[in-house]
């Protein structure tokens, strides 16, 4: 039965494949598929509506500019008319009032909250225009990725079981299993969708938790409301630990935040010191190179990760 695993980045996406192919080792993976979220909705969504609904297009272009001409003269927004690739300006807004659920049925919503008198001018001009923008693509039947995204629900609820296990890749009488893996949050018109497709499918989500005396530690504490979001969204059969992780870099790292005392050095932590950014670039290339020439214990370099606190000052030394 296939398998899917659904994961917030194509880097993620990337590296679980990596992961799977060296554990597999001599052994095949068949219908596991692993994908991150907006890939995969998008495949659902075409498949249940029967249309691919573009996340943009020339014609989108067009009745973006369309939309600017009929900005009243006084508008905050009517500057970005003079501006070059002004109108493009407003995909991205556009955009994320779409992803966070504004939709055709939300526009007397939209007004309320654009005619709200601690709003700036130009961000109700902005929640106007976007509900303008919802109308005009409703009225010339244009079909809009991040609104097409919002009917997912509907579709998925409507679907009949053959539809939908084809939708998922299933063939006759198989039951397709989806895993949420990766999220340390959502937005909502995913939660959404993926909360209907696990009424519908076996869903398992796994979510990042570690406690202390029965609650969150302190660097999970981001997680309790988002855990909260979720059982409100989700009926779980059932919530269990996915067990403790015994590794020394993590028992570090939760035994030192925020404020912890370190004893002792750990074996796996090491200090270097150097004077410069391009002293430090030089450090940091001579500890990888160690590494990958170890002998007894080398290191591949996918899972070496160098980070910097600001990159661009490093950015000449390190080419």
């Amino acid at each position: 039965a296939p398998k899917g695993v659904l994961v917030p980045s194509a880097s993620l996406a990337n590296h679980l494949r990596a992961e799977l192919a060296r554990g597999a080792e001599s052994e095949s993976f068949a219908n596991v598929r692993v994908v991150n979220l907006p890939r995969f909705a998008q495949r659902l969504c075409a498949c249940l509506s029967k249309t691919t609904p573009s996340p943009w297009n020339p014609l989108l272009d067009l009745l973006l500019w369309e939309l600017m001409e009929d900005v009243p003269p006084n508008s905050p927004l009517v500057a970005l008319r003079t501006i070059s690739g002004g109108p493009g300006m407003l995909r991205a807004a556009f955009t994320d009032l779409a992803e966070s659920g504004f939709g055709p049925g939300e526009l007397e919503k939209l007004a309320e909250l654009a005619n709200q008198p601690e709003l700036a001018p130009r961000d109700g001009d902005l929640l106007r225009l976007y509900a303008r923008w919802v109308q005009l693509l409703e009225k010339r039947n244009v079909v809009w990725a991040p609104l097409a995204l919002q009917r997912l629900p509907e579709d998925i609820e409507k679907a009949t079981d053959q539809e939908l296990a084809a939708a998922l890749g299933a063939e006759e009488r198989q039951q397709p299993t989806i895993y949420a893996y990766g999220f340390y949050d959502w937005i909502d018109v995913h939660l959404e969708w993926l909360s209907a497709l696990s009424r519908r499918v076996e869903t398992l989500v796994y979510y990042p938790w570690a406690g202390e005396k029965g609650k969150a530690h302190p660097v999970f504490s981001f997680a309790e409301s988002v855990l909260q979001d979720l059982r409100l969204r989700f009926a779980f059969a059932n919530e269990s630990s996915a067990g403790e992780s015994s590794s020394g870099p993590e028992e570090f790292f939760l035994a030192t935040f925020p404020e912890g005392n370190i004893s002792q050095k750990p074996a796996f932590l090491s200090y270097q010191r150097a004077a410069g950014a391009r002293a430090e670039a030089v450090s940091a290339a001579v500890r990888i190179r160690t590494w990958l020439d170890d002998k007894n214990d080398p290191l591949v370099p996918e899972d070496i990760l160098v980070v910097a606190p600001q990159a661009k000052a490093y950015a000449e030394s390190v080419q």
